[in-house]
């Protein structure tokens, strides 16, 4: 049986305004309440460690979250799941050949 690595984080919108939440790389793209909390949920039996980690990226009215490879994503509020946008079914992160994250981090 494969060990099955889980990584959850909590985000708080603190603000009085709707912030945008994005979850990458399903290109899920959600709108948060004011003074709401989300869990997401990552798991992947590919540890979360060196290029396989977690990316989260703050700006204005907005959060990013890259998944690593091999990972899945449960969204919660209150306990229940966030319904997932019109893409559907969220499949396991696929694997990224090497040096296309770099590439695309310096252009």
């Amino acid at each position: 049986m494969l060990q099955e690595y889980e990584v959850s984080l909590r985000f708080v919108n603190e603000q009085k305004a709707l912030t945008t939440f994005i979850l990458e790389p399903w290109g899920e793209i959600y709108t948060m309440e004011p003074d709401v909390t989300w869990l997401l949920t990552l798991q992947s039996a590919i540890a979360p460690v060196g290029s396989n980690a977690i990316e989260v990226m703050y700006s204005i009215n907005c959060i990013t979250v890259y998944g690593w490879e091999g990972c899945t994503a449960t969204l919660y509020q209150d306990g229940e799941e966030v319904p997932k946008d019109m893409t559907g079914t969220r499949g396991r992160v696929p694997k990224t050949p090497d040096g296309v994250v770099d590439s695309l981090i310096s252009e």
